[in-house]
C-alpha cells in the first residue's frame, strides 16, 4: 500500500508531460515489474492515466478524491 502511494504521490508532483515508468524505477527504488504492477493497477482504479506515449500522470479518480477531501474539510 505505501509503495502504491508513493507512486501515486510521485505522479502528482511531476510536470503535466507526466512521467515514464523508467524515471519511477530510478526515483522509487523498486524494482521494474513491481513499479509496472502497481502502476498498472493504479491505472485500473482510475488513479492513473496512462497516455499512447506510456506516460503516466493523475487520473480522475485521484482528482476526484482530492476535490472530496477540500469538501470535506
Amino acid at each position: 500500500m505505501r509503495r502504491a502511494l508513493a507512486l501515486l504521490r510521485g505522479v502528482a508532483k511531476c510536470p503535466e508531460g507526466g512521467i515514464r515508468l523508467a524515471q519511477f524505477v530510478r526515483t522509487s527504488g523498486l524494482d521494474r515489474a513491481t513499479a509496472y504492477r502497481l502502476l498498472t493497477c493504479l491505472v485500473e482504479e482510475g488513479c492513473i492515466d496512462r497516455d499512447a506515449q506510456q506516460l503516466y500522470r493523475l487520473g480522475p479518480q485521484a482528482v476526484m478524491l482530492g476535490s472530496q477531501a477540500i469538501l470535506c474539510s
